[in-house]
């Protein structure tokens, strides 16, 4: 997988942390530990025969759930390429904040993830079933909710709700709970947007989201970026190699203060330690 391309490492993220996943790995390991030997073993789809349609779907709602803050600007100018018409949306709305939201589109996500593992709703029924006798199970989760607002239960409705319908029209739908839950748990469930997320016009939000990722880059790479989005091209990389890059001098300024407050505080200075593939010569 090329995870120097953000429509892959979204597919792959989704893929990773939905209930399917975890079920299978539950089943494969027999502590909390997670060697990567296991995960290479995992049956995961090949991307080119996943629907160009449902890829872009599976794109904005991990996108949804991951980039809900201003610095991430240029992730969403890269889903914006890809899905143009999210430019239909105010930009700060796509950010899936508030709990009922955040539930909405994970139920989406894993009703979509069984699809793709050609699940009935049988089978899927069963890995979420309700059984406390079942130590791998998922009963755990939400358990403190009421049935009908959980994840696990949710995650049934819309999955139940994309077979009947069909793939094509589950995507232009654009499911949302139940009339009957939101009534009913509205004070559990809470809003499904905030009042700030939609106080901006269209072209607000999306010039706010470009300016951002102007000030992020800076006014080089800020270029760069843009070309490669005009020439339909995903500048992904660019943007991880910064953020890589800035994350590591932060990390390194870290440990310098550390070093120098030691220092400072120390009338003898520690031995200093090599790294262990020198130490070990």
């Amino acid at each position: 997988m090329n995870d120097r391309n953000l429509k892959n490492t979204a597919l792959f993220t989704s893929i990773m942390n939905s209930f399917v996943m975890d079920y299978i790995l539950r089943f494969s390991i027999s502590g909390t530990h997670l060697s990567y030997y296991i995960l290479e073993k995992m049956p995961l789809p090949e991307i080119s025969e996943i629907d160009i349609n449902l890829q872009n779907l599976i794109l904005r709602l991990t996108s949804s759930l991951s980039f809900i803050h201003k610095k991430f600007s240029p992730d969403w100018l890269i889903t914006l390429m890809h899905i143009p018409k999210l430019k239909t949306i105010p930009w700060k709305k796509n950010w899936a904040i508030t709990d009922h939201e955040r539930k909405r589109i994970r139920a989406i996500l894993d009703a979509i993830i069984a699809f793709i593992y050609n699940l009935d709703f049988k089978s899927l029924s069963w890995i979420l079933r309700k059984d406390p006798n079942n130590l791998k199970g998922f009963w755990r989760i939400g358990k403190e909710e009421p049935e009908e607002i959980r994840l696990t239960n949710l995650t049934l409705l819309a999955f139940k709700n994309l077979l009947e319908k069909g793939i094509d029209k589950f995507i232009e739908k654009d499911w949302q709970i139940p009339n009957d839950i939101q009534e009913n748990f509205q004070e559990e469930l809470g809003p499904q947007y905030l009042d700030w997320q939609l106080n901006q016009s269209l072209e607000e939000s999306w010039n706010e989201c470009d300016e951002h990722t102007k000030n992020i880059l800076g006014v080089e790479k800020y270029k760069e970026f843009k070309k490669l989005l005009n020439e339909g091209k995903d500048p992904f990389a660019i943007w991880a190699d910064y953020n890589n890059s800035n994350n590591n001098n932060t990390e390194r300024e870290k440990k310098e203060k550390k070093v120098n407050s030691k220092q400072t505080h120390s009338k003898e200075s520690k031995p200093k330690f090599k790294d262990l593939g020198e130490f070990l010569k």
